[in-house]
């Protein structure tokens, strides 16, 4: 089963999709013709993700993904807590399997 999650990219303004957590990417996807097209289908190795960081702003969950070649992602995820703790289980087994 592949977690999905209700979330927004926050990318000159907020727009709606869905997080889909597979075994070796975080997918984000919308079907917005307004935003850019690399925003549609957005696929991240979770071995080229630096960091994650979590907070809120205002009521919003936010998750800012920054990867190893300096690209920065914001997203509003929600179901934040769930959403860190499998994304971390994740990235933990990818990088066990790459040793």
């Amino acid at each position: 089963m592949k977690p999905n999650f209700y979330a927004s990219v926050c990318h000159y303004g907020v727009h709606g999709g869905a997080v889909k957590l597979t075994d070796d990417y975080f997918m984000f996807g919308t079907q917005k013709i307004i935003i850019k097209a690399e925003f549609r289908r957005l696929k991240i190795a979770y071995n080229s993700i630096k960091n994650i960081e979590y907070w809120y702003a205002l009521f919003f969950p936010i998750v800012k993904i920054s990867l190893l070649d300096g690209r920065k992602y914001n997203f509003i995820i929600f179901n934040i807590k769930r959403f860190q703790r499998l994304i971390e289980e994740k990235m933990a087994l990818n990088n066990k399997r790459e040793l």
